[in-house]
């Protein structure tokens, strides 16, 4: 009787801690992977010395950027063709963690321009102090990652509480 209680109590400790760090691994998995997605469209904006789009889109298989704010549930990265279409360079799926999730941006539009040179812009203004979120309703006292946009075009993560503005 005493062993299960040992292990009984043992077990109310450790679950909400693995459940804690499930979700917060969970979370900066997201952020690496939109940084990624922006190195994407950055060295493809370079070897290609032609402008680049990351931004977010209402689908998998979309083929322009949703052109408005919201949850972001997939980007994509596009460039413009010289017969004056659009061609998809790189798409991906921004997960939700079963629900947990919610990522989103103060970026205009929830796009990015990256041009030949590597630089980053919002609309015409070079990006600064700008972000893109990635945030949890539920799990540990800081449930939010910051992915920063600086001056520059540097990127960084940060953990914290709350919003990221």
């Amino acid at each position: 009787m005493i062993t299960i209680a040992v292990a009984a109590i043992l077990m109310a400790i450790a679950v909400p801690s693995f459940m804690n760090l499930r979700i917060s691994n969970g979370l900066t998995t997201q952020a690496n992977e939109l940084i990624t997605a922006v190195s994407i469209a950055r060295s493809e904006a370079i070897k290609r010395n032609r402008s680049v789009r990351f931004c977010r889109t209402t689908s998998s298989t979309a083929t322009q950027c949703a052109g408005n704010s919201g949850a972001w549930t997939d980007w994509a990265v596009l460039t413009n063709t010289t017969a004056g279409g659009t061609d998809v360079i790189r798409r991906g799926t921004v997960s939700d963690f079963g629900g947990r999730f919610t990522t989103t941006s103060d970026l205009s539009s929830d796009e990015m321009l990256i041009r030949g040179d590597g630089l980053t812009y919002d609309g015409d203004n070079l990006i600064q102090d700008r972000y893109i979120q990635v945030q949890s309703n539920t799990g540990p006292s800081e449930n939010t990652r910051c992915i920063n946009l600086g001056a520059g075009s540097r990127i960084s993560i940060a953990r914290q509480s709350g919003d990221c503005s």
